[in-house]
């Protein structure tokens, strides 16, 4: 892969710096690539994510050894855990010493009893699948769930020729050097984060790894101390910004920002874009999608306040365009489409089932997005709504498919039906009219549930009780007589 051809030039340099000062170095992510290597070879391989050492030597060794690596978030459910499992049978799984038990616990119960294979700084290397694990595609590279948050079972299927083609074009719009000090802001196995590392190695930055949380001390300790050159975020994030009061703060060092993972309010934007012009930096929004590596375009920064509301234009090597209802172009200004990508970062396709990992490229370059936009007359994008059924609250994207299959599993006599929008997630619930009395301890179970299993907040979740969904005479829900509120 071409992201590592700078780290295999010069092994001696500083992969990462962590929060005790220390450096991780190129040849020490090389050395865990050849150990996964002979374990593993081309086998697939649950990475267990936290922004800590071992989490970004297993996920950059298991890339550089060509096993597939399946990132999730380390304090996923162990219930969707066992599910994935029994699911996909992984080789092996990676996870960090704090949440080894577990894994063990779930890996056992799932039918396949853990062994320890070796360690990575901070994380144990497991070996669970005996038999090796499903077949894969000689070109898939990389596995990301559709939904971060859930641990969904559908997967995206990537190559290495994707990860490489939307690290060199982010790396290209944002002028990444090896100068530049990014932080981990946001969870590796979330797509936007593992791209903010990709970018970054791909051009020999060293990366300054920490867990801290950006409310903590610690966290600006760090932005500080080691001269953090750029900020990322969801739209959530740039709240907590603004009542940090991050524009008042003085950061030297400081010269990108950069935003995705959701529409950012129209004040926020004037705000942030206002700032940087005026200081000199740069503020990007950017848009994208997991099953495109995840970068499919962005807003260019001295356009940033001229523009604001526009997601921008395609990245380098992608192209954009607007679909109508026929499969026609909209080549015309300011009429709605489907917004539809181009471009050699698009995955190869999903997986719903083991066998799905063996297939080749099902997309073949071309990304339906299922947003709804429309263009100017410049040709800058506007997103105008979602034909999908997911949603980003807080930053964290919600399939609402998902939410449904996850209660109806661990609440099988209740029917659900999901709807919202990126501010709420509105569960509706049938219930027999003389249960009245038991409606808030079941109300606050649900909600208690979903925030374990999706990471979503309580506060963003409404139940809602009725004595029937509406459903058509085929039997499918009719989310569009459910109201948002």
């Amino acid at each position: 892969m071409r992201i590592f051809t700078y780290c295999e030039h010069h092994p001696d340099r500083t992969l990462a710096v962590t929060d005790d000062g220390s450096s991780i170095l190129y040849r020490e992510m090389l050395e865990t690539g050849e150990m996964i290597r002979e374990r593993a070879g081309h086998r697939l391989i649950f990475i267990l994510c936290r922004n800590t050492p071992g989490t970004l030597l297993g996920y950059l060794g298991s890339l550089h050894a060509g096993a597939v690596p399946l990132l999730l978030d380390a304090e996923i459910s162990p219930v969707l855990l066992e599910d994935l499992i029994r699911l996909y049978h992984p080789a092996f799984i990676v996870v960090p010493g704090t949440e080894r038990e577990k894994a063990e616990a779930v890996s056992e119960k799932a039918g396949f009893p853990p062994v320890s294979a070796g360690e990575i700084r901070d994380s144990v290397l497991l070996r669970t699948d005996p038999d090796g694990g499903p077949e894969l595609a000689p070109e898939l590279t990389l596995l990301l769930t559709t939904s971060g948050s859930t641990g969904s079972q559908k997967l995206v299927r990537l190559t290495g020729e994707n990860l490489d083609a939307n690290a060199e074009s982010i790396a290209q719009y944002l002028r990444i050097d090896e100068n530049e000090r990014p932080v981990t802001m946001l969870p590796m196995n979330y797509s936007y984060g593992m791209s903010v590392i990709n970018s970054h190695l791909l051009k020999g930055a060293p990366i300054m790894l920490t867990d801290h949380a950006i409310m903590e001390r610690g966290f600006w300790e760090r932005v500080i101390r080691d001269g953090v050159t750029s900020l990322v975020g969801v739209p959530y994030t740039y709240e907590i910004f603004r009542r940090l009061d991050l524009i008042n703060m003085d950061l030297p060092a400081l010269r990108t920002l950069t935003q995705a993972g959701g529409k950012l309010p129209t004040a926020l934007h004037e705000a942030f874009a206002s700032w940087a012009l005026r200081t000199g930096r740069r503020f990007y929004v950017m848009y994208g999608q997991t099953e495109a590596a995840p970068r499919m375009g962005y807003l260019p920064a001295e356009r940033a306040l001229e523009k604001r509301g526009s997601m921008g234009i395609a990245i380098p090597g992608g192209k954009l365009m607007l679909m109508d209802e026929a499969g026609k172009e909209i080549t015309k200004p300011d009429i709605v489409g489907e917004l539809v990508y181009e471009g050699p970062n698009v995955a190869m396709g999903y997986a719903v089932k083991p066998e799905d990992l063996a297939l080749g490229d099902e997309w073949h370059g071309r990304l339906v997005t299922g947003d709804m936009a429309k263009k100017d007359e410049e040709g800058f994008f506007y997103i105008t709504g979602r034909k999908k059924r997911f949603l980003k609250i807080m930053g964290k994207r919600l399939n609402l498919d998902e939410a449904e299959r996850i209660l109806g599993k661990e609440f099988p006599d209740t029917a659900f039906a999901c709807v919202g929008n990126d501010r709420i997630l509105c569960v509706y619930a049938e219930k027999e009219e003389n249960v009245k009395e038991e409606e808030e301890p079941l109300a606050d179970r649900w909600i208690s549930y979903l925030e374990e299993t999706t990471g979503i907040s309580g506060r963003s979740v409404r139940v809602h009780f009725v004595k029937r969904i509406p459903r058509s005479d085929s039997g499918k829900i009719q989310y569009a007589k459910l109201v948002i509120e």
